[in-house]
C-alpha cells in the first residue's frame, strides 16, 4: 500500500503543454558540416584510448571510453577528426574538451554483432558495448538497470511514453515512428529479468502514438504487453509518479524493489535496433521550440550537432535576446550559449524570449508543499538554506527532491523555490555522506530505542506487574487533571475577586 503522510497530495497538477503545431509536423533531418562529440565523461574526466586529431572515422567508430561507467563513445558521422576543442558540456556544466569531426555526407557506417545469443550475460553485454543509455533526459547506462542481482523478482517493465514536460514532443513523433523496434527489444529483455508483463503508459490524448502503439501490441501478440492511458498532468512522466499511478505500489530507492523496471520509450527503440542489426545511437530526434524560435519542429540530427546550426539554418530566432533551456522550462537548466552540441540524452532545447520577473516575499501559502509529488515541504527548505541550516535541510529530506520544477511554478510569490531546493541538495549531500546522519536524527534514534527498550521491559512483566503499573499510570493522569481543575478554580476566583 503507498505510504500516507498528511502533508502530501498527488503532487500533480494540469499545466499547458504547449505541444502544438510542433507534434503534428513532419520531422525535419539535417546534416551539419561539423559534428562536436564530447572528449570527456560526464565528471569531466578524459576518455580513455581516444582517437587522434587526423584520424578516419566512420559512424559507430570508437572515439573513447568513458571511465565513469567503461561506456565507449561513439562517432555520429564519417569523416575526420580535424580538432580537439572546448566547447560547453551541459552534463558537466563547464567548458570541456571535444572531439570535432568533419562531416563528409557519406555516413559509411560499421555496427557492432547483433545479439545472437539471449542469456543475461549476453544482452548486458550488447547494451553496455552499444553504450544504451536513459534517453528521457537522465542519460543512466540501460545496462545497469538489466544487471539485476540474484534474488531480485522483477514482474514489470514499465514503458514511459508520457513526455509530460512543456513543449517537448520527441518521445510523441519518434517514439510513433519506431514502435516496433520497442517490441523487438521487449520480448528479450523481460526474457532475461523473467517479467511477466510489459505496460506501456501514454497520455490519453496523444492520439498518433496510442494509434501506433496500439496496432504494435496487436502485431506482437507473443509480447504480454497492454497500454495504459494516464492524465494528462505534471509531473506524470516522473518515475516515482509513474509506478504510483500505474501500478499502485511505492518503493525507497530504486523501482527495483517494488518488482518494476522502467524505461523510456526510445531508449527501448535505441535497444531493439542494437540487438537487431547492431546499430549504436548516433542520431537523436529532438525538439527545439518556444517563442523565440521562428519554426519550432522535431529534428532529426546526429549526435553533436550544434543548437546555434539547427536553428540558424532553420529558420533562426525570432527576437535578438533569447533564454536558453537545455531541455523542458520545468526540469531544464538555463544555459547561457547556444553553442551548444545535442547529446546521447538530449531531448530537445525550449528558446524563449528573456524577461525578468520580479519575486515578492513568501506568502507562507503552502502552495509548494500541496503540490510537492515526493511530498516534500519546499518552503521549510527554503527557509532553513536561506539560514544556512543544511541539518534542517537533511532533516527536512530534501535528498528526495527530484527538480521537477513544480514549486516554483505554483509559486504566486514568483519566487524560485526550486532553485533554492536544488541549492539545499548539494549542500546536504555535500555534508551528509550515505549513512552519516544528523544530531536529530541521532537523538530521535536514541529515544526510538528507549522508547523500544521500555517496551521490551514491559512484555516481561507479569500481569500482576501490569495491572499495577497501569493503576500508578491512572493515578498519576487523575492527579495530573485534578492539578489543573484546582489551578483553573484558583484563576476563576481571583478573576471574580478583582
Amino acid at each position: 500500500m503507498p505510504k500516507f503522510h498528511f502533508l502530501a497530495t498527488d503532487g500533480m497538477t494540469k499545466i499547458d503543454g504547449h505541444k502544438y503545431p510542433h507534434c503534428d509536423t513532419p520531422i525535419i533531418k539535417y546534416d551539419p558540416d561539423k559534428v562536436y562529440i564530447q572528449a570527456v565523461d560526464n565528471k569531466g574526466l578524459p576518455l580513455s584510448e581516444m582517437v587522434k586529431v587526423n584520424d578516419t572515422v566512420c559512424v559507430g567508430t570508437v572515439l573513447g571510453i568513458r571511465n565513469d561507467f567503461n561506456l565507449p563513445v561513439y562517432s555520429s558521422v564519417s569523416g575526420k577528426v580535424v580538432a580537439i576543442e572546448k566547447k560547453t558540456s551541459t552534463t558537466v556544466g563547464r567548458l570541456v574538451d571535444h572531439f570535432v569531426i568533419e562531416n563528409d555526407k557519406k555516413y559509411t557506417k560499421v555496427n557492432l554483432p547483433k545479439l545472437t545469443s539471449r542469456t543475461k550475460e549476453a544482452v548486458v553485454d550488447l547494451l553496455k558495448k552499444g553504450s544504451i543509455v536513459g534517453l528521457g533526459g537522465a542519460g543512466f547506462p540501460t545496462f545497469i538497470k538489466y544487471n539485476v542481482k540474484p534474488g531480485t523478482v522483477i514482474d514489470t517493465i514499465l514503458v514511459n511514453a508520457v513526455e509530460c514536460e512543456p513543449y517537448l514532443t520527441t518521445d510523441y513523433v519518434e517514439g510513433a515512428r519506431s514502435v516496433n523496434d520497442m517490441f523487438y527489444a521487449l520480448p528479450i529483455l523481460m526474457e532475461i529479468v523473467e517479467a511477466k508483463q510489459a505496460i506501456i503508459a501514454c497520455k490519453e490524448n496523444k492520439k498518433h502514438l496510442i494509434d501506433a502503439i496500439k496496432n504494435a501490441i496487436n502485431e506482437h501478440k507473443e509480447v504480454n504487453a497492454k497500454l495504459v492511458l494516464v492524465k494528462d498532468r505534471y509531473p506524470m512522466g516522473f518515475e516515482r509518479t509513474l509506478i504510483r499511478e500505474v501500478l499502485k505500489r511505492e518503493y525507497e530507492v530504486l523501482p527495483s524493489e517494488c518488482h518494476v523496471i522502467e524505461n523510456n520509450i526510445q531508449t527501448l527503440e535505441a535497444a531493439g535496433r542494437l540487438f537487431r542489426d547492431g546499430e549504436v545511437i548516433t542520431r537523436r530526434v529532438i525538439t527545439i521550440a518556444g517563442e523565440a524560435v521562428a519554426t519550432p519542429n522535431n529534428y532529426d540530427v546526429p549526435v553533436g550537432t550544434m543548437l546555434n546550426d539547427i536553428v540558424v539554418n532553420n529558420g533562426g530566432y525570432s527576437c535578438e535576446e533569447v533564454k536558453v533551456i537545455n531541455g523542458g522550462p520545468m526540469c531544464g537548466k538555463a544555459v547561457l550559449t547556444t553553442e551548444i552540441p545535442v547529446l546521447l540524452q538530449t531531448g530537445g532545447f525550449t528558446i524563449l524570449h528573456r524577461y525578468d520577473i520580479k519575486a515578492e516575499p513568501c506568502w507562507k501559502c503552502g502552495a509548494c508543499v500541496d503540490h510537492c509529488p515526493m511530498g516534500l515541504q519546499p518552503v521549510q527548505i527554503q527557509m532553513a538554506i536561506n539560514r544556512g541550516d543544511v541539518e534542517r535541510c537533511h532533516d527536512l529530506q530534501v535528498e528526495k527532491c527530484v527538480e521537477c520544477g513544480l514549486c516554483s511554478f505554483v509559486c504566486p510569490s514568483h519566487i524560485d523555490v526550486s532553485a533554492n531546493v536544488s541549492k539545499a541538495k548539494l549542500m546536504a549531500r555535500l555534508k551528509f555522506k550515505p549513512g552519516v546522519k544528523s544530531q536529530k536524527e541521532e537523538q530521535r534514534e536514541k529515544i526510538k530505542a528507549s522508547l523500544q527498550k521500555f517496551k521490551d521491559l514491559f512484555k516481561k512483566k507479569t500481569p500482576e506487574e501490569k495491572k499495577l503499573i497501569e493503576e500508578k499510570k491512572k493515578e498519576a493522569k487523575e492527579a495530573k487533571l485534578r492539578s489543573k481543575q484546582q489551578k483553573q478554580e484558583v484563576k476563576q476566583t481571583e478573576k471574580e475577586g478583582n
